[in-house]
């Protein structure tokens, strides 16, 4: 599953995540290419 990195950064509300997800991740974001991004930062993406 993919997503599209602006629909990650409009969920995000902790501004150190805000910043670690706008410089580490690509503008399309496979699911589980970066599970461990998820892991870290606690985003439920996919989940439901």
């Amino acid at each position: 599953m993919q997503f599209d990195k602006q629909a990650i950064i409009g969920m995000i509300r902790d501004p150190s995540q805000l910043e670690q997800v706008t410089l580490q991740l690509p503008d399309i974001v496979d699911r589980e290419q970066h599970g461990t991004f998820r892991r870290v930062s606690g985003s439920t993406l996919g989940s439901c």
